[in-house]
């Protein structure tokens, strides 16, 4: 069996992801390539990779399609990554900037390829700023502007110092005391409580898709909608299966009491140091489980207060769970307590 180590220098690297690719030829000739290794579980493939930097690709059958995915070994771990090759999937690229009028340093979205971006991506990109320049509340990523020159439009938005949040957690999160990891969960429930006053459905809320400064922020706004009480998705593909409720996952429903429930998921994460929910098992396998009465355990120090809040926030009937203005209330009495 050949697995792949990598090996190619930063420069390389760059030169090739330059290079204009045919995505159709690209999965034709995959075949030929030894490190594909056909129709392969995950359980099977993790033996093949011994070494850390091994890695190889494979089909894998995820919601009844069958999917390319990538499998690597790092750090002594094996990680799984569905390879997205469909034209509806991710294709935005943030950069650093500085805004010439004021010095200010920015964030800049855009799409990932100037040259080949559909028009159903460039709307898809200008919604998400539409929709973001509704929104003023400190707790939540601010929008600066459009940039429509050029061959693609950009999205300008605030620069949070520390980035996103899953990976400050995962590089910080030994030095982290509780009633810093309240603040956190406090933080994005405000901003939540915010977006809930807007009638906006965020649908992916992780800590990947926050950002931390001086206090967390709400961002990445791809997946969200304004609405009134709820709607239905008629789209189920590449969503987060591992945060959703379980009547998004089976009735395509969203409402802001889905995103409580995703909101309790990201309480696990931040408890967690950046920990990986439902670790080990695919986002399906998760799903069956919950759909079962299973729920994760709180991570080791959490508050059982806050693990209470916690599991209230997955609770499977949505009327059940709090809304984001109650939860925001309880966290501020629970960190005047530290």
């Amino acid at each position: 069996m050949d697995c792949w180590r990598w090996q190619r220098s930063k420069r390389h690297y760059e030169r090739e992801l330059l290079e204009e690719v045919d995505p159709l030829q690209a999965l034709l000739e995959l075949e030929e390539d030894s490190y594909f290794h056909g129709r392969l579980d995950r359980k099977s493939a993790e033996p093949l990779l011994r070494r850390d930097g091994d890695f190889l690709v494979r089909e894998t059958l995820l919601l009844g399609v069958w999917q390319l995915a990538l499998s690597v070994r790092w750090r002594g771990q094996h990680r799984h990554f569905v390879i997205q090759t469909t034209p509806e999937g991710q294709f935005g690229v943030v950069r650093l900037g500085v805004l010439r009028s004021t010095g200010e340093q920015v964030a800049v979205k855009k799409c990932l390829r100037d040259g080949d971006v559909t028009p159903g991506q460039q709307r898809a990109l200008l919604e998400e700023g539409r929709l973001m320049r509704r929104y003023q509340h400190p707790n939540v990523v601010r929008f600066i502007g459009f940039c429509l020159d050029g061959r693609s439009p950009m999205v300008i938005l605030e620069y949070v110092k520390d980035g996103q949040l899953r990976q400050f957690l995962r590089k910080n999160g030994r030095s982290l005391l509780p009633h810093q990891l309240i603040a956190m969960c406090r933080d994005a429930a405000h901003g939540m409580c915010y977006l809930e006053s807007m009638n906006c459905v965020h649908r992916d809320l992780a800590a990947r898709n926050c950002l931390k400064g001086d206090v967390v922020k709400i961002s990445d706004f791809g997946l969200s909608r304004e609405v009134e009480q709820y709607y239905r998705s008629v789209n189920q593909m590449n969503l987060p299966l591992k945060w959703m409720a379980p009547e998004s996952v089976y009735e395509a429903k969203y409402s802001s009491k889905s995103d409580v429930w995703s909101y309790g998921v990201l309480m696990w994460e931040i408890f967690s140091r950046g920990g990986e929910p439902y670790s080990n098992m695919k986002g399906r396998e998760a799903v069956h489980l919950v759909s079962n009465g299973y729920r994760m355990q709180p991570p080791p120090n959490m508050p059982p207060s806050l693990a209470g809040l916690m599991a209230e926030c997955w609770q499977t009937d949505p009327r059940r769970r709090p809304s984001f203005q109650s939860i925001a209330e309880f966290l501020e009495s629970e960190l005047a307590r530290y």
